[in-house]
């Protein structure tokens, strides 16, 4: 089962690019990690200066927040505020 990750930031415009040149090492490393399918990096059209870092898990287990997205967050949160969430599959919902 996929689970996604996600870990937004919401910095100012002077770090968006420090943070972005951060990132492009770190999504390397990470991409080795076992059990990650995929890391995307994005920008918001409508806010430039936030980020959203997306992690695809490949897991059995309860969702959980990763070692590896536990440490992303923590480095992000020297930018700026950072909200960390894990996402599993949605069910699908029974009709009445």
């Amino acid at each position: 089962m996929d689970q996604l990750e996600t870990i937004r930031l919401l910095t100012g415009e002077a770090s968006v690019q420090a943070v972005l040149e951060s990132l492009h090492g770190v999504v390397h490393r990470i991409g080795a990690e076992a059990g990650c399918k995929a890391i995307t990096v994005h920008t918001c059209r409508t806010y430039p200066s936030d980020v959203l870092v997306c992690l695809r898990w490949s897991r059995t287990a309860l969702p959980d927040k990763s070692c590896v997205g536990l440490a992303l967050a923590e480095f992000l949160s020297a930018f700026g505020l950072v909200e960390h969430t894990v996402w599993p599959p949605a069910a699908p919902r029974r009709r009445r």
